[in-house]
């Protein structure tokens, strides 16, 4: 009889030893979530929001960098940040500032990033005849993790 009930409840024992070790993979990943302060594809989600609604920017580049779990490497603040190097059609720099601006009043990057980039902006005018406008406005967006 105690055979039979053994085989009968070994299902549901090994159903407890894997929800056991669920809940510890759970608790493990509950920890490394707790350490970020942010989640990357949000910020980067984010940041698509604006640079699509610019139809007169492009992007050139695009360099995400994580700072340490928890901030720190060490005794050594680490920061996590975005640079991007960017184009605006035309001579004016009238759709850079307008770029700038949406960047810096997104909630969300706002919350994340200090978003002075790069006060005063520099930029240079280059020649893109290729194009209907023929110039172009090259200017860079360097975006730090807000100190907290």
């Amino acid at each position: 009889e105690l055979a039979d009930l053994q085989k009968k409840t070994a299902d549901y024992n090994n159903l407890l030893a894997k929800e056991a070790k669920l809940n510890e993979w759970n608790k493990a990943a509950l920890e490394i979530k707790n350490t970020r302060e942010f989640y990357w594809w949000e910020k980067v989600d984010e940041l698509w929001d604006v640079i699509y609604g610019a139809r007169d920017v492009w992007i050139t580049s695009f360099d995400a960098s994580e700072g340490a779990a928890g901030g720190y490497r060490g005794k050594v603040p680490v920061s996590a940040g975005i640079s991007i190097n960017c184009y605006a059609a035309g001579f004016s720099s009238e759709r850079m500032n307008s770029f700038r601006i949406k960047l810096k009043t997104h909630q969300g990057l706002m919350e994340t990033f200090n978003l002075k980039i790069n006060e005063p902006p520099q930029f240079t005018v280059v020649a893109q005849p290729q194009f209907k406008e023929e110039f172009a406005v090259k200017f860079d967006i360097n975006m730090n993790r807000a100190k907290k």
